[in-house]
């Protein structure tokens, strides 16, 4: 890329670069006082380089940053031609973050021209939307967005709405589960699959213990095979995994994260069927992993009811867990 592509790019990004550490300075004069008054200064400098069809992009910051989604709406007929784009999308955000999806959808299909970015700010908007009714519980309301998301996404929506049902209906709750274990593949063939299947039998593990166990079962066959896998690629891999031939600990290996996922699914099962626990935990092939997993069953059959819920509730809102926001 030659110098001139460079600095139409630098011009380009230089506005929208001084609005996000302009956003950064409160954070960053309560962190560190000293390194903000020398990032402040170096703000100033910069919006001073800036040409001046992008300076007038400043005149908009404090509005962009604390006006509220109509007003910015109003503010594009006044704004440069290059200015409007990046108001609407900010317009967009602060109406999806409001709960007005129906301006935000207005405002996204109107005044954001770039079709990619378009799509993707309507993909946020409905993975917000759909975020409000698990909040509420309205899970009837959204099946019409759920049924656009891929089969992952939806059952984890599903596991979501199912962990606000069982405060009230355990019943209910359960077809809930059983809607989203239809949605993926019992047998699973990637790493998101299998984490989500766990998640399901983590939900399961308090409404119906016996459905957890069986899809945690064939999962421990199927994670031998794996963890037998990445030993034989240790030392090939970036981070290892192994040290003296022994698991070192979760790490970065998704594989390595899914065995303890699975182990942690065990420890929750434990006080339902003690035997049956112990039965999955030996059936780990490596003797590192199965003695991890002895010890999660022992922990988990001590542990108290309350403690083993909570640790399901945690799991189901856990992040982790929700690999497409």
């Amino acid at each position: 890329m030659d110098k001139c592509s460079l600095e139409g790019k630098h011009e380009d990004a230089g506005p929208f670069l001084l609005w996000e550490l302009q956003s950064l300075m409160p954070e960053l004069e309560k962190l560190v006082p000293s390194r903000a008054v020398v990032l402040q200064k170096k703000i100033e400098e910069m919006e001073k380089e800036l040409p001046p069809e992008s300076q007038s992009y400043n005149e908009y910051r404090d509005f962009v940053q604390k006006g509220d989604p109509q007003s910015l709406l109003d503010a594009l007929s006044k704004a440069p031609a290059g200015m409007r784009e990046a108001l609407g999308m900010e317009a967009a955000s602060k109406a999806m973050n409001e709960g007005k999806y129906e301006l935000a959808r207005e405002i996204i299909n109107e005044q954001i021209t770039d079709a990619n970015q378009r799509k993707q700010f309507l993909a946020n908007l409905e993975r917000q939307m759909i975020q409000g009714a698990i909040d509420k519980g309205k899970l009837d309301e959204t099946r019409p967005l759920l049924e656009r998301l891929r089969p992952e996404e939806r059952a984890i929506a599903l596991v979501q709405f199912a962990a606000k049902a069982a405060k009230r209906d355990n019943k209910l709750a359960i077809e809930i589960l059983t809607e989203a274990q239809v949605a993926v593949n019992t047998q699973p063939t990637n790493s998101i699959e299998m984490m989500v299947l766990l998640q399901i039998a983590g939900a399961f593990a308090r409404l119906d213990a016996s459905r957890s166990f069986d899809i945690i079962e064939p999962m421990v066959e199927q994670l031998n095979g794996l963890l037998a896998a990445v030993a034989a690629l240790d030392g090939f891999d970036f981070w290892p995994s192994f040290k003296d031939g022994e698991l070192m600990g979760a790490g970065p290996n998704i594989v390595v994260s899914l065995a303890f996922t699975c182990i942690e699914g065990l420890r929750l099962l434990a006080r339902d069927n003690f035997e049956r626990a112990k039965t999955l935990a030996d059936k780990f092939a490596r003797s590192d992993v199965r003695i991890m997993a002895r010890l999660a069953v022992a922990r988990g059959a001590l542990s108290d009811q309350a403690s083993a819920t909570n640790s399901i509730l945690m799991q189901m809102r856990s992040p982790f867990f929700r690999p497409y926001q």
